[in-house]
């Protein structure tokens, strides 16, 4: 311990020469993923019985990405014995409507999760743009954040339920200045990319809504009350799409937002295997006190994926760990990233370093 107190000291001093190249990630940190929130008629015991389960269900929908959670034999199972997994419960007020608050315990659920062999989807998510363009017969319009139109809520309202942190444009005189509604009609990625810029968004997604040109010819009547809505997710150099038809406007959002929400999970989501059993190694990068330390080591320790951390060698301010793991190697270096906490880099000062060693930046 004397030597790495030493090693510190002298890390202190090397690491103000040292220039990191760093690149930035604009997640964020979404609270109360173990909270859910129920609408009861009283507080009855009947009513908070009911209204915790749907409140689990709501957890579970947030954690796991998907509503199908219902679908999983042992996700089932746990949804008729909620109570197993309450820590606490409470009333609220709200507009004269009262609310059940009910949280639940973090390592419980996911424990649970993972002998459900699903997913885990950490509460570092990406900030997500949405250009909503609405087609009403040879009309087009960019829908903003203070519209009154309904299916703006109903977007929000749908994207909290899964833990998505979503904005709406302003669609003042900096966004009309940048952006035209043939730009977003026509899902052209770099103006979008660029008007996305003042919101830090991380994600964009490119939603139109049509009565007409989405619609098949044959499908276009006056009488017809269908319509058309696709989606486009541009997000970590990927884009993936999806279309649906239907009368509802409110149901085709929601159709939306369960497949964005499914789309980012599959990207961002780590599973826990129980049988794993192996380790790698990470090097961590200004890791530059006694203080730190601790931070970095705890950090790694409450990783779900981890079950031990050992520190290996010091090197200046650079650490380089064991990790024994219960999941992959690619579950584990995700995770990392989605935690906020890391980002990927490399010392160089340092000549020679092992591409097979992945390498962090610590931000506490």
């Amino acid at each position: 311990m004397k030597m790495i107190k030493i090693l510190f000291k002298r890390a202190a001093i090397s690491f103000l020469l040292i220039g990191l190249n760093v690149a930035t990630v604009n997640a964020v940190q979404v609270d109360n993923l173990y909270q859910g929130q129920v609408s009861v008629p009283s507080q009855s015991s009947q009513s908070r019985q009911q209204a915790v389960r749907d409140a689990f269900r709501q957890v579970l929908v947030k954690i796991a990405g998907s509503e199908s959670v219902a679908s999983n034999s042992t996700l089932s199972s746990a949804l008729r014995r909620p109570d197993n997994y309450l820590s606490q419960f409470s009333y609220a007020q709200q507009d004269r409507q009262t609310y059940l608050v009910a949280d639940f315990d973090p390592d419980k659920i996911n424990l649970l999760l993972q002998k459900a062999q699903v997913g885990i989807w950490g509460k570092h998510r990406p900030l997500i743009t949405v250009w909503f363009a609405q087609e009403q017969g040879n009309r087009r319009a960019i829908i903003a954040d203070s519209s009154p139109e309904p299916i703006v809520n109903t977007f929000k309202e749908q994207s909290g339920m899964y833990g998505l942190p979503v904005n709406f444009p302003l669609m003042d005189l900096t966004d009309a200045m940048e952006v035209s509604t043939g730009d977003v009609w026509g899902r052209f990625q770099q103006p979008l990319a660029q008007a996305s810029g003042r919101y830090h968004s991380e994600a964009i997604v490119v939603v139109r809504l049509s009565d007409n040109s989405l619609l098949e010819s044959s499908k276009r009547t006056s009488d017809s009350q269908l319509k058309a809505i696709d989606w486009t997710l541009f997000v970590n150099g990927t884009r993936s799409s999806m279309r649906y038809e239907g009368s509802d406007s409110e149901e085709l959002v929601s159709k939306v937002v369960n497949g964005i929400a499914q789309s980012l999970y599959q990207q961002n989501s780590y599973s826990v295997s129980v049988e794993a059993n192996h380790s790698t190694q990470i090097e961590i990068l200004n890791v530059d006190s006694m203080a730190t330390f601790k931070e970095v080591k705890e950090f790694l320790e409450s990783l779900t994926q981890v079950s031990n951390v050992q520190l290996v060698s010091v090197q200046g301010a650079n650490m380089l760990f064991n990790l024994s793991l219960l999941s992959s190697e690619s579950a584990i270096k995700q995770a990392l990233k989605l935690e906020g906490k890391l980002v990927e880099g490399n010392d160089p000062l340092v000549r020679g370093q092992s591409e097979q060693i992945s390498r962090f930046i610590w931000k506490g």
